[in-house]
């Protein structure tokens, strides 16, 4: 391994700097923040030098938690390093002067404590490798002779061998960034999840979501891929029972579902390229506390019969039907109980009496027990004297759903 005295007189020009993924406030490392952790080798000639925000400098970030010591792979330290761009094409094989190590520690001695294999060998890229030795050892190699990213996570173990894991993410773009994310519950409990990034993601980076119904992400998470368009993606997160509130978070990585499915929970935390946690706090959203499969009309003895379904339901108390006659005043025309909680469908009806002539626009309103409400799609049901009925489209769940019938003049 080489040592700090032969290598304070290397230097690199022509950085790119590349630190556009999520960093969270860095109040508790386990490796103390005014000596982090560098990632330095033969590529760069063992360089420490500029100190601070250049490539070879990470930065402490936690993945789906706020605060804390974590050193189950939620705590890391970061970089990106471009090939060509901070340092030249290169295979290292790994042994004193032929790989690279993560170093930390004070300005005046930058190696004091080092994060290597115990015996010569060579990293494997997109893969969750282990430290084998701390403060002894051999340099670790890697193969950087493809040009692209090659990012750099190792785990905020401290300054120990216990836990010391790393992964490196090869990618032939820059790594994007997950600018929004956002939730939409569905019948029977699953979850459309849209995801936008800041670029279209290369082939090797893949996009997920990692969810959980625990407190936190350390066992029973689940992952669903995203589907990307461009910068654009969707994902569906398997259905839960009405009223179950699930957290999520979205990151990218090179590793494909399959390895991740068979990784530990800690590994798939550390091999993460970017991500979007809300700030630590996680997105979270709530199974449909009432889902409506159907919601019908039709004429029956110059009346409206109103009629719907539900799939499940969770403390749901009554539905008020609304009635319209341009959709923008509501008023209430009558109520019928709901079922509590339940797993089974359920079929409702009611029927107006005394529809308006012309246009008659109908909503339901649900309420809970503790007083939460929903509102149905709109039926629009329209009064004419043509002497048909036209049901369009089919009755079933829309944004709308448009019924036209006639009434026969005597």
């Amino acid at each position: 391994m080489r040592g700090s005295n032969l290598l304070s007189a290397f230097a690199i020009t022509g950085y790119v700097f590349l630190f556009a993924f999520s960093i969270s406030s860095a109040t508790a490392q386990n490796i103390s923040s005014g000596e982090p952790v560098q990632v330095v080798g033969s590529f760069n000639g063992y360089s420490t030098t500029p100190y601070g925000s250049d490539y070879r400098t990470s930065s402490y970030r936690r993945v789906s938690i706020t605060t804390g010591n974590p050193t189950d792979g939620r705590g890391q330290w970061a970089t990106t390093i471009a090939v060509p761009g901070n340092v030249a094409a290169t295979n290292m094989a790994g042994g004193s002067g032929n790989g690279f190590l993560f170093i930390s520690g004070p300005s005046g001695n930058r190696f004091m404590n080092k994060w290597v294999f115990s015996n010569v060998g060579q990293g494997a890229l997109d893969a969750i490798n282990n430290n084998t030795a701390y403060n002894s050892g051999q340099d670790m190699g890697l193969n950087m002779s493809a040009s692209g990213y090659y990012t750099f996570v190792m785990n905020d173990c401290g300054y120990t061998l216990t836990n010391a894991r790393y992964y490196v993410g090869y990618t032939s773009a820059s790594p994007v960034d997950i600018t929004s994310v956002g939730a939409t519950p569905q019948v029977g409990g699953t979850a459309l999840i849209s995801v936008t990034t800041s670029a279209t993601p290369s082939s090797e980076e893949k996009i997920y979501v990692r969810y959980t119904t625990g407190t936190d992400f350390t066992t029973s998470t689940g992952l669903v891929q995203v589907s990307m368009a461009g910068t654009n993606g969707t994902a569906t997160i398997p259905g839960y029972p009405v009223g179950q509130t699930v957290r999520y978070y979205v990151f990218s990585s090179t590793r494909t579902l399959a390895q991740l499915n068979g990784d530990s929970e800690g590994n798939r935390s550390l091999a993460t390229l970017r991500y979007n946690d809300n700030s630590g706090n996680n997105y979270t959203y709530a199974a449909l506390p009432v889902t409506l499969t159907s919601f019908t009309g039709e004429i029956k003895n110059r009346s409206i019969q109103l009629a719907w379904a539900t799939a499940t339901e969770f403390n749901n108390a009554y539905f008020d039907i609304q009635r319209s006659a341009d959709s923008r005043q509501w008023h209430t025309i009558g109520s019928v109980a709901g079922n509590g909680t339940s797993l089974q469908a359920h079929t409702y009806s009611f029927t107006d009496d005394a529809p308006l002539s012309g246009l008659n626009f109908y909503r339901l309103v649900q309420t809970d027990r503790d007083g939460k409400t929903n509102y149905s799609p709109i039926i629009r049901i329209k009064i004419d004297v043509t002497g048909e009925v036209l049901v369009f489209p089919n009755p079933v769940i829309h944004d709308e759903i448009f019924l036209e019938f006639s009434e026969h003049q005597e």
